[in-house]
């Protein structure tokens, strides 16, 4: 499901206000896939003027379709955000977006523990996802593009993370979650 219009203008109103920019100058975006827009690549990077730039992708096809039409300053890892202690060290990033990618988790417990690891490897976490129950099954092939769990604002603040929503909750096509967490 792509964001609504909202999302960004949010984004691109607020997140310089509400995220330590000083701080972030290197960002690991996870979950690439053939609808992605650009924005993530180009306009967020330049309105938190980012300096090093990584992507995470977890499905091999999603990867090597990145990799073909990477403009080279994007440094791609293929693997699984579960395994981010596995792929980079404590500081690598100082930011980590996982674009509609907790809806994705195969439990709460699960984006739980991804959560607390990024907590312990960077200094900002950023989360979007649909806001409540969006089914969505297997798509191209791509057995990760199945939604798992319903995320609410529950769940992000349990986390300690603030939270932002769009829309209305539990339809498909209107409603999204915003969540960040900055280190103290």
């Amino acid at each position: 499901m792509p964001h609504n219009r909202a999302v960004f203008d949010w984004m691109d109103e607020n997140l310089a206000d509400v995220l330590p920019t000083d701080e972030i100058k290197s960002y690991l975006y996870v979950g690439w896939c053939r609808v992605t827009k650009e924005w993530w690549m180009t306009t967020l990077v330049s309105n938190l003027d980012i300096e090093k730039v990584g992507l995470l992708e977890v499905f091999k096809g999603n990867f090597d379709k990145f990799k073909a039409k990477n403009p080279g300053h994007v440094e791609a890892t293929l693997g699984s955000i579960a395994d981010f202690a596995k792929l980079y060290s404590k500081g690598q990033w100082d930011m980590v977006y996982w674009d509609h990618g907790p809806e994705h988790a195969e439990s709460i417990e699960m984006l739980e523990s991804v959560t607390e690891t990024l907590k312990e490897y960077t200094k900002v976490i950023l989360y979007a996802c649909p806001w409540g129950s969006c089914p969505q099954k297997e798509m191209y092939g791509n057995s990760f593009e199945k939604h798992s769990v319903p995320i609410y604002e529950k769940h992000f603040l349990n986390m300690g993370m603030e939270v932002k929503t769009f829309g209305e909750v539990d339809t498909r096509a209107a409603g999204e979650i915003v969540a960040w967490w900055i280190k103290e």
